[in-house]
């Protein structure tokens, strides 16, 4: 273990948390150890050894499904497998040589490329480089950053399946609004809550009605981003139930009642529903807001 950190290849390295040149190819994540080795997080792995047949596979050689957690065992310490690669170092060079830090959009985006139902429970999981070396303590603290990191790489994941839903549903000014939210304001980087969401999405004739013409980034605040998304956005019961009559409340305090769910559309963990009106808090806020800011242009 000691040689091969000794000699580890730039390509590995690039998939540092902190690498200012992170790798394109996002498939796993790691945290340096002082004095040790490093902690690492997979986001998609493809399946070390199985008995062909029984787990059906996708395009990417990633599980189609998820197998009965008692058929899956993960090594999670280099103690227990080491597996080394003698790689040249101008493999995939282009993966790393370009200036790029860690982008919470790009990584999302990469793992929907790579979906399985593997993907979830395997990024969940601490693999453990190690020569033996280190404190406890400098590993924990590696732990509870990568937990915090991957709640904020999952959020930008599931946002972003929103979005490709919205746009797949014709839904193109709520898209608008929620893609400039996640990169002009930072969304994905400050969203607290933990889905999974039915998200109410107004109709491209609910924005007009309102004449709402601007998106977040131009003169609105993150607060106020936050707080429309937040009024449209409620939890899925824990029972999973998602049926007319049943009355969820919205992450800004609205009770909502669900009507026409047959219309609704599935977007990974998340449920998109179309509603015919925009809310916000106080009902005229938003147009007094945009409105203002065209007057001052003019």
């Amino acid at each position: 273990m000691a040689l091969a950190i000794t000699h580890i290849h730039p390509l590995m390295t690039a998939h540092s948390r902190s690498s200012t040149h992170f790798a394109i190819h996002p498939e796993m994540l790691l945290w340096p150890i002082e004095g040790d080795g490093f902690l690492l997080r997979h986001l998609a792995r493809e399946l070390f050894c199985f008995e062909p047949g029984r787990y059906p596979l996708n395009a990417n050689a990633l599980l189609a499904r998820m197998p009965p957690d008692d058929e899956i065992h993960v090594f999670t310490d280099s103690r227990e497998f080491l597996g080394i690669s003698f790689t040249p170092l101008w493999k995939d060079m282009e993966w790393y040589l370009r200036r790029n830090p860690l982008d919470p959009l790009f990584v999302g985006r990469w793992w929907i490329a790579y979906d399985s139902p593997i993907n979830d429970y395997i990024s969940a999981i601490d693999f453990h480089f190690t020569c033996g070396q280190a404190d406890e303590d400098h590993w924990r603290r590696a732990a509870q950053q990568a937990r915090n990191l991957l709640i904020q790489l999952r959020s930008a994941r599931e946002f972003l399946r929103i979005l490709m839903t919205l746009q797949k549903m014709g839904h193109l000014r709520t898209a608008q609004f929620l893609a400039a939210a996640l990169r002009v304001q930072g969304l994905a980087r400050r969203w607290p809550h933990r889905g999974p969401f039915v998200v109410f999405a107004p109709t491209d004739e609910a924005f007009e009605r309102m004449e709402f013409e601007r998106v977040p980034g131009d003169g609105t605040r993150a607060a106020d981003v936050r707080r429309m998304i937040e009024a449209h956005v409620a939890l899925i019961p824990a029972n999973g139930a998602i049926k007319d009559g049943l009355t969820v409340r919205t992450l800004g305090g609205r009770d909502m009642r669900l009507e026409d769910t047959q219309r609704c559309e599935r977007s990974g963990i998340n449920v998109i529903l179309p509603i015919g009106e925009i809310f916000s808090e106080p009902p005229s806020r938003w147009q007094k807001q945009m409105q203002h800011k065209v007057n001052c242009e003019e």
